[in-house]
């Protein structure tokens, strides 16, 4: 029965993993926005603004 949990615990935590680097964007993909010409900002309600720069 313990292992059973242990198994679970595993699972919950590596799908948990999963989805934050799903909703994060990383370093890189910000980087190739900003060449390729495109701003977007966050304002603190939520809504994200996206302009080209170039």
């Amino acid at each position: 029965m313990k292992n059973i949990f242990k198994i679970l615990i595993l699972i919950l935590v590596g799908v948990s993993m999963a989805s934050c680097e799903l909703f994060s964007p990383s370093q890189e993909y910000n980087q190739s926005r900003k060449e390729r010409g495109r701003e977007c900002y966050k304002y603190p309600s939520g809504n994200v603004y996206c302009e080209d720069t170039k």
